[in-house]
Order: structure tokens, then C-alpha cells, then sequence
């Protein structure tokens, strides 16, 4: 080949080899947000699906993502055909040709959710430590009493609905307006939840504005003292564990697991009439036969729907025994509390001391 030739190819060669490297880095971006939006889609599916497989009484099981391991080998090819003409004169030619071909072979590792961890994450009572930094950091106090408390101060919020759907369960009425008082004060700014330093209590409530200038709405104060028996004029209120002596002032809460607040939450999955008279399911009454409406006792802040076919706009949809179970999109009260939910996943989460599985990556793929 002529000098000439070989060094118009060089260039290109050099140019080749400088595109090639920088394929990894331009995978960023876009391997990152997709793997980042389909796990965060699949969790908010698995979560679901285990809500509705609790109404049917079937066992949940949870997948958890390990770890995400994408591998790219590029495989890149360079060319040059020449053509010489008589002589070296008119008609000599020399056309360049460059390629790469990208491969992906992701490694993706599944974790199942059990023993140890199983216990630890969902058997477990949600703490009050955990509820207190809920409460402080915005979330309606009223959603996490109706989902993580079975009760306070002797009344009641259905404790028999923190397992399968009971055939008579009994409703205390006040609770609902325990809870709805409470987040009046918080929405005036008139409860701060401060979570205690440990040794016997579990935090504190103030049930005053931090502004002093603004008047306290005793109405509502007075409302609540009456009904958990305290002292209206009390402006804190210590969170004591659920054993323990009665002492004036104290809140005592008594606390759902996590698999308790899921087993609550599911007695909202809207079962298909057919499934519900063929006995796949139970349907709860209070003590004097009325069926109990699930959706209303908790205020409207939870419910899974179902159809025949797949629903046009769902923010998580499964299909489970021949019908589709969704959330609406439009939904926000129901995408609030199951956003609740998740949230609690990870916070009830605590290092493993099993060992993490060993990946081998091949060298020089």
C-alpha cells in the first residue's frame, strides 16, 4: 500500500479507538434512569400484589433487588479498500470504513425476604420513634395512626383487621375522631412530634403553636383530652410504651407491625363480586350484621380497585386471578398512603448479617 494511503488510515484509526472509549460513560445516563424507573415500577407492583394476595388470604412473598450489574463489551472494526489506478494517476482511491458493535449483559441479583429478615422487617412492631419522625417531617398524623396504630389510651382501631379479614369486627367510632382531631392541630401548627431519647418513653407531643402570639384551638384540645383522658390544659404529652403504670400526661400507644398495617390496608382491595360469593374471601361485619365499608372506615386515604380488563390509567396495576388490581393514578389519597407503606419498607430495614452474594465478573468483558 502507498505511504500516502497508510497514512490516511491512521488518523482514522486513532479517531476510531478515541469514539469507542467513550461509549461507557455515555451509558450513564441512560442505564442508570431506566434500571432507577423499571425497579422502582416492579417494587411498586410486587408491594400490590402482595396487598391483594393478604385479602385472599394467600401467603405474600417479597423479591427484593440485590445488586444491578450492567456490563457493556464493544467490539469496534476499522477498514480501508484501495484502489490504485495505471500508473498512480487519476482513478486511485482509498475509502476508510469504521464500526462498533455494543453488547449489554446486565447481572441481576434477587434476594428473598425471609428468616431473620423477614422478622425483623415485617413481625416487628413499627416503632414510635419511627412514627414521631413521620409526624415531624410532614406526614399526616391522622394516616399514621389509622395505619400503624391498633390503639391509644383504651380505644380501639379494629385490632382485629392487623391479620385476615375477621367475620365480625368490632368499630370504636372515636378512634377515627382521635386521629382526625390530631391532624387539625398539626395543619394549625399546633403539634410538634418529637422523638424521645429512649430509656422508657418513646417521645413527646406539644400540642402548641410555636408562635405564641397565635391562640391555641382549645375547642379542639378540649375535644381530645376528653376522649383520651387527659388534662386539657396539658400543652405536652409523653409517648410511653405499651406496658407499663398509668401516669397523667401520657399517651400509650399500641403499635402495628408492618405486616399488620399491610393486612389492614388490604381489607380495601375491591374483590370481584364472583370471587366474593364463590368463598375465596371473607367479608367482615360489625356485631350487628351490617357489612363493614372498609374504604370509608379509613377515611377515604386507601383503595385497590379491580377489573375485567386492564385499566387505561393505573399508577400500579397487577393481574392476579384472572382479574387486574389497581391503583388509580388520579388517586393521590390511596398513592399517598401507599407511598406511606413503602417508605415504612425502608425504614424498618436494618443491616443483615448474612453474607451478600458473591459476584465473579469475568476479566476483560
Amino acid at each position: 500500500m502507498p505511504t500516502s494511503s497508510r497514512l490516511v488510515i491512521a488518523p482514522v484509526l486513532v479517531l476510531a479507538t478515541a469514539c469507542l472509549t467513550n461509549i461507557g460513560p455515555g451509558t450513564v445516563p441512560v442505564a442508570r434512569f431506566d434500571y432507577n424507573q423499571r425497579i422502582a415500577q416492579s417494587w411498586n407492583e410486587q408491594l400490590l400484589l402482595n396487598l391483594v394476595r393478604l385479602r385472599y388470604r394467600d401467603t405474600p412473598y417479597f423479591l427484593e433487588v440485590g445488586t444491578v450489574l450492567a456490563q457493556y463489551q464493544v467490539v469496534g472494526h476499522a477498514a480501508a479498500a484501495a484502489s490504485i489506478g495505471v500508473g498512480g494517476g487519476e482513478g486511485s482511491a482509498l475509502g476508510p470504513s469504521i464500526g462498533a458493535d455494543v453488547s449489554e449483559s446486565p447481572t441481576i441479583t434477587y434476594q428473598p425476604l425471609q428468616g431473620e429478615e423477614f422478622v425483623r422487617r415485617l413481625l416487628q412492631p413499627v416503632p414510635g420513634e419511627t412514627l414521631m419522625l413521620l409526624a415531624g417531617s410532614g406526614w399526616s398524623v391522622e394516616r399514621l395512626l389509622l395505619c400503624c396504630v391498633n390503639g391509644v389510651n383504651g380505644i380501639w382501631n379494629v385490632p382485629s383487621a392487623a391479620g385476615p379479614t375477621p367475620s365480625v369486627a368490632r368499630v370504636d367510632s372515636r378512634f377515627r375522631e382521635v386521629a382526625r382531631l390530631f391532624r387539625r392541630l398539626q395543619a394549625a401548627g399546633q403539634l410538634q412530634a418529637l422523638p424521645g431519647p429512649g430509656g422508657g418513653t418513646e417521645g413527646t407531643i406539644r400540642l402548641a403553636s410555636p408562635d405564641s402570639s397565635e391562640p391555641a384551638d382549645t375547642v379542639t384540645l378540649d375535644s381530645l383530652a376528653a376522649l383520651l383522658h387527659f388534662d386539657p390544659e396539658a400543652r405536652e404529652l409523653r409517648l410511653a410504651p405499651e406496658e407499663g403504670a398509668e401516669r397523667p400526661g401520657t399517651l400509650r400507644f399500641h403499635h402495628r407491625s408492618l405486616l399488620g398495617a399491610m393486612f389492614y390496608l388490604s381489607q380495601a382491595v375491591d374483590v370481584p363480586e364472583e370471587d366474593a360469593n364463590a368463598g375465596l374471601v371473607t367479608s367482615a361485619r360489625s356485631p350487628d350484621g351490617a357489612p363493614i365499608d372498609w374504604p370509608a372506615l379509613m377515611g377515604g386515604m386507601f383503595r385497590i380497585e379491580s377489573a375485567e380488563s386492564r385499566p387505561d390509567r393505573a399508577f400500579a396495576v397487577v393481574r392476579y386471578r384472572g382479574h387486574w388490581f389497581y391503583i388509580d393514578d388520579g388517586d393521590l389519597e390511596s398513592k399517598t398512603t401507599f407511598g406511606l407503606l413503602s417508605n415504612l419498607f425502608s425504614l424498618q430495614s436494618a443491616p443483615s448479617r448474612a453474607l451478600s452474594p458473591l459476584l465473579t465478573v469475568p476479566a476483560g468483558q
